[in-house]
């Protein structure tokens, strides 16, 4: 029995739709599946297993004692300090209870270097303004030391002074005192030239000649107004509680799934014991993501050293870490950081990894596979029609 032409042509078109629709069902389902490994893998990325111990001593509280070798006399102790150019945009005059001084302005983390005439003395960074915080640097043999805030600090005024001990027994040495200002980069705005004789416009009411205000003054001569350091309540005593940490030279560069050793030294300017104290770890991504916090509590006279060990997962992303170590005594935030790189480990290849990829990987070549059948079977009943219609042209 032969269909009519109509008929033909109506099953025809109804088998090419829903060999369209098949295809089109075939590039949808390989697109949605794309973007959600993409999605998928980028976020594993940031999935990293960094666990932490304290090397060579027990559980618990750490106790350490002063002692060292005897201090070494300096004859002269002096210390100076500029700002780092590195982002530092210009100077301005501040306002502060010495009288009007100079500013260093920042438009983001400030850093400061110098030297020193106490070789690989410990320097004390206090922070004091809009936020105050105690950080610390330590000289080099010969003197020179380099300091970078290890926090954001928010938009407003500060002081800055660094002070220098004598390794070990912590003799004052020396310090010194500068002023920074924090403003981050602001977008320009747009101002709308308005027309002629409106308010605020050259010509317009309430504009005094020779201004463009429309404030009903001169404008004040001499720019912006000079900043104002605020002040700042800092507790009483000249007590000094300080952190350093330092990575060991053997491990600022490892492999992902190798140990990361941070040696750390607790100090205070006086000679009695702290009890109890907590020293709080985070370790940040290249991405600035958390991925470890961890707390031990110790217990010391004077100083404390002791080494901190960070074990990293094989599939741990390559890149720069920081540790960031911070501590709270007498109502004021000490913190200090370090930073570590990972290398890509070339032995991970023959690791096994997570399942989640290989899973992805399977529906994609699936689907790469149905994609190929359907245009394979679209392909042949096109041609099976053309045929057809090749062998019957009545149709």
């Amino acid at each position: 029995m032969k269909l009519k032409p109509e008929k033909w042509t109506h099953n025809h078109s109804h088998r090419l739709y829903h060999m369209s629709m098949g295809v089109c069902f075939g590039f949808i389902s390989l697109a949605v599946v794309g973007v959600m490994a993409t999605v998928w893998m980028n976020a594993g990325a940031e999935d990293v297993n960094i666990t932490a111990l304290v090397e060579g001593v027990n559980p618990g509280p750490i106790i350490g004692g002063g002692g060292g070798p005897a201090p070494v006399p300096t004859p002269n102790p002096t210390i100076n300090m500029v700002a780092e150019p590195q982002g530092q945009i210009a100077q301005r005059p501040i306002n502060t209870p010495e009288g009007l001084r100079a500013a260093d302005v920042f438009p983001g983390r400030p850093s400061y270097s110098g030297t020193t005439s106490v070789g690989g003395g410990l320097i004390f960074i206090s922070v004091s303004g809009t936020s105050s915080f105690n950080s610390t640097a330590q000289a080099d043999a010969t003197g020179k030391w380099l300091w970078q805030s290890p926090v954001e600090l928010i938009e407003g005024t500060y002081s800055i002074t660094a002070s220098v001990y004598d390794s070990y027994d912590l003799t004052r040495s020396g310090s010194t005192k500068r002023y920074f200002i924090v403003e981050f980069p602001k977008e320009p705005v747009p101002v709308d030239p308005g027309q002629p004789g409106q308010p605020g416009q050259p010509g317009g009411p309430g504009t005094q000649p020779g201004t463009g205000t429309g404030t009903g003054k001169p404008s004040t001569p001499g720019g912006p107004s000079i900043p104002t350091l605020p002040p700042v309540e800092v507790p009483a005593g000249p007590s000094q509680f300080g952190i350093f940490i330092s990575i060991v030279d053997d491990y600022r560069y490892v492999n992902a799934g190798e140990k990361v050793i941070a040696r750390l030294m607790l100090v205070s300017s006086t000679g009695q014991q702290v009890v109890a104290q907590d020293i709080d770890y985070k370790i940040i991504s290249p991405a600035g993501k958390v991925i470890l916090e961890t707390t031990d509590t110790v217990s010391f006279s004077k100083q404390s050293q002791f080494l901190k060990t960070f074990t990293t997962a094989p599939e741990t992303p390559a890149g720069e870490y920081t540790i960031q170590v911070s501590s709270r005594h007498n109502g004021i935030t000490s913190q200090a950081q370090a930073k570590f790189n990972l290398l890509a480990n070339p032995a991970s290849a023959g690791t096994v990894q997570p399942q989640g990829p290989v899973v992805i990987w399977s529906l994609l070549i699936l689907l790469w596979l149905l994609f190929v059948v359907l245009l394979i079977i679209a392909y042949r009943q096109v041609m099976h029609h053309h045929e057809e219609i090749k062998n019957n042209p009545t149709y």
